[in-house]
């Protein structure tokens, strides 16, 4: 009983009284995004069609015809969005995987529908039905978006979610720590760690308390009302295994392994099987010929069309340096690009001059990037693309080792994962693990998701999820 009192006081310092969660609200949640999700696309249809008939009336069909799209349109839809998993407890950094996949989702049923529409004979202008279309997808961009932000508060707030403790301190440990501080919408909060050094009982490992040891698993289970354990150990015998599990089990405990991969990230690492036997390898982080020849003509048609509408911009920004900097409007870094070779990375000169302070004009050209749309010109002539990894300096890239390397397979981007995350990294490991996620799951889909990111986060910063 003693020692049950001495956890219980250990468990009270560190976390203090565990909030009241509503599990049950969980399962709410998920059902009213759900119904949100056909009403956003329903209404975002009717808004289309509001907004056509009060420009061109001639251009609608019969109120049948467009009851009859709407209705077909959205089904397809949420057919193909709770196929691809959109209904599941998935997550991702800022959820950029839930974008990519309504905008899989939403490009399939555009096609499943125009050809139902062909064959069913439907009286229905296309083009009107298409814009009509892309308004829905905007409304349940939308909606997904607000619902991502409630999920987050609810989980920060521990209304919903789950607590784990993590058995283990070594790097797989902290990255894992890591990985869930970046998404607080997947709702885990660590309560503790467990480590069989009774040396380091009661110290922190990144703000987080070692509680106890794989003895006291069973009261620090039941005291911080933990339904998760992970086990992040390069070593365990087999003999605790077998405890650790027989403890889970009995108390309802999900139960994980994270791999020991060597202090190497998993956006690194390739998993494969062969009947039932995993294997893993280090991937080359190398795109496939036919998807880089997309991505590059991705760039060059949506980096001009890009240019040409914010040519008036670029020219205010262009005017304030003339008048406000000295030499060119344009400034030039030398950076890394593409297999190492060396690029002059362009921006507008908008920072004030050594001897004057912040101007109010600069700062609001910086905030909104216009300061960078030079770049566009790097991205038309093949030195960057406008999503990738971060541009490397010079200096920072003779001291990188063989896994760094692998940014220069790709060109750096404009922006990219780095760029709309609210703390990211600048520089060292946890940078290298975000471009390498980029570039180990990049995609037109994903390059587009990031992009909707990136001008949502210029118009509203998403706060830091610390």
């Amino acid at each position: 009983m003693q020692a049950v009192a001495s956890i219980a006081e250990r468990v009270r310092e560190s976390i203090g009284h565990r909030p009241r969660q509503l599990p049950w609200l969980t399962d709410l949640v998920v059902a009213v995004r759900q119904f949100g999700d056909a009403a956003s696309l329903m209404l975002g249809q009717w808004i289309g069609y509001l907004l056509l008939g009060m420009n061109s009336p001639q251009t609608l069909a019969d109120p049948s015809a467009m009851w009859i799209s709407s209705f077909c349109a959205t089904g397809t839809m949420l057919l193909l969005m709770s196929y691809v998993g959109l209904n599941k407890d998935d997550h991702s950094i800022l959820n950029i995987r839930e974008t990519q996949k309504i905008l899989r989702s939403w490009l399939l049923a555009t096609g499943a529908v125009l050809l139902l529409l062909y064959l069913a004979r439907i009286g229905i202008a296309r083009m009107s039905w298409i814009l009509a279309w892309s308004i829905a997808l905007l409304t349940l961009l939308v909606h997904r978006d607000l619902f991502w932000h409630l999920s987050r508060w609810l989980h920060r707030k521990r209304i919903v979610g789950s607590t784990a403790l993590i058995y283990g301190t070594g790097n797989s440990a902290r990255m894992l720590l890591k990985k869930l501080r970046l998404m607080p919408d997947m709702g885990v909060h660590v309560a503790g760690f467990l480590d069989d050094d009774p040396s380091r009982l009661g110290t922190k490992v990144e703000g987080i308390t070692i509680l106890g040891d794989s003895t006291e698993l069973r009261p620090l289970l039941r005291l911080t009302g933990a339904n998760k354990l992970y086990i992040a150990l390069s070593q365990v015998p087999r003999r605790t295994v077998t405890e650790i599990l027989s403890v889970c089990r009995a108390r309802g405990v999900d139960f994980q392994i994270v791999p020991n991969l060597q202090d190497m990230a998993l956006p690194r690492i390739r998993i494969e099987e062969i009947d039932g036997v995993p294997l893993l390898g280090v991937s080359q982080a190398q795109l496939r010929p036919w998807r880089a020849v997309m991505k590059r003509g991705l760039d060059i048609v949506l980096g001009s069309l890009i240019l040409l509408v914010v040519s008036p911009a670029l020219l205010l920004g262009m005017a304030f340096a003339e008048s406000n900097s000295k030499g060119s409007v344009f400034m030039t870094f030398r950076r890394v690009g593409k297999g190492g070779r060396l690029i002059h990375m362009l921006r507008l000169r908008v920072g004030p001059r050594s001897d004057a302070p912040p101007s109010t004009a600069g700062t609001i050209l910086h905030r909104f990037a216009i300061d960078a749309l030079p770049m566009l010109i790097n991205v038309i002539q093949g030195d960057m693309s406008l999503v990738g990894p971060r541009a490397a300096r010079v200096k920072d890239v003779a001291g990188w080792d063989e896994f760094h390397r692998l940014r220069l397979n790709v060109r750096p981007g404009i922006t990219g994962l780095w760029r709309i995350l609210p703390d990211a990294p600048a520089e060292g490991d946890d940078s290298l693990d975000i471009d390498l996620q980029y570039i180990h799951h990049q995609s037109l889909l994903l390059d587009l998701s990031i992009l909707l990111e990136t001008l949502r986060n210029l118009a509203l910063p998403r706060k830091s999820p610390a």
